[in-house]
């Protein structure tokens, strides 16, 4: 995820009058996620997303 798209996801939750931050975390430190809590009171979406890329020639 980049810089740019959480930006611009942000602003459009923003825009319709939510709060929205977007974290480049590891989900597995408890303490990451404990940070989030404190600061909304809720976790509305949780996205783990991790990919190993092998062989792939860049076009």
């Amino acid at each position: 995820m980049s810089i740019k798209s959480r930006t611009i996801g942000g602003e459009s939750i923003e825009e319709n009058g939510g709060q929205a931050i977007g974290v480049v975390a590891n989900v597995a430190k408890h303490a990451m996620i404990n940070t989030t809590m404190d600061a909304f009171n809720s976790l509305d979406i949780l996205v783990n997303n991790a990919g190993i890329m092998d062989n792939i020639t860049p076009g």
